[in-house]
């Protein structure tokens, strides 16, 4: 086992004999919850994005016969994100790669949202 494929689950059996098989247990569902979570905040921004780019009404405080592009939006992404995990031997469950990358894509993500914010042009009035 190297660092490239060690993965969240070995990690929990790594710590089982510091915080006991418990600890690691709630470890491993703290990973869980962390996953559901992040899919979730990405499918609700992505809605919301969706929306704010089509002049669509868009919030979760919406009833559903009126924001049905959000909702559609919505769930179209966290379906798409559950069957990518559900694809056997997918490249999404590798996480080496997105561990290396991710530095620099948080870095150029930053530097863009930093311009926009700024550029008054870009705001709507």
């Amino acid at each position: 086992m190297t660092a490239d494929n060690f993965q969240a689950a070995e990690f929990a059996q790594a710590l089982q004999p510091i915080i006991g098989r418990f600890g690691a247990s709630l470890f491993a569902l703290g990973m869980v919850e962390a996953g559901i979570v992040a899919a979730i905040t990405i499918s609700t921004s992505s809605a919301y994005a969706f929306g704010e780019v089509t002049h669509k009404p868009h919030s979760l405080n919406l009833p559903m016969g009126e924001g049905k592009s959000f909702y559609a939006v919505l769930t179209l992404c966290a379906a798409a994100a559950a069957a990518i995990v559900l694809i056997p031997a997918s490249r999404c469950l590798r996480s080496s790669h997105r561990q290396r990358s991710r530095g620099s894509r948080h870095a150029s993500g930053a530097g863009i949202l930093f311009m926009l914010v700024n550029d008054k042009k870009s705001w709507a009035t």
